[in-house]
């Protein structure tokens, strides 16, 4: 029983500290969006989506120049999933 309690109050206090960021957020709203939509009230996960959406996104934004071709292949194929983009993308170059 007592580990039960332990467990709730880590869960309890992970999503509520991802909440938190979540509510502090003022960049990359879109990303932000697109990671609710797709984990709902799972801040933890929302947060997770975020960061690697954003790190695949501020890569490409610095890598994209060197193949042009590639980069708009891997962005038509994927869109606005910039983990994607970035693994196609990192195939061709």
């Amino acid at each position: 029983m007592v580990s039960d309690y332990v467990m709730v109050k880590y869960e309890y206090e992970i999503e509520s500290e991802a909440y938190n960021w979540f509510n502090q957020q003022k960049a990359y709203l879109e990303i932000l969006k697109k990671a609710e939509q797709e984990w709902g009230v799972d801040y933890v996960m929302v947060k997770y989506e975020y960061e690697e959406q954003v790190s695949a996104y501020e890569w490409l934004e610095r890598n994209k120049d060197k193949n042009p071709e590639a980069f708009k292949r891997a962005s038509k194929k994927w869109s606005n999933d910039y983990v994607m983009v970035k693994y196609e993308y990192e195939k061709e170059i």
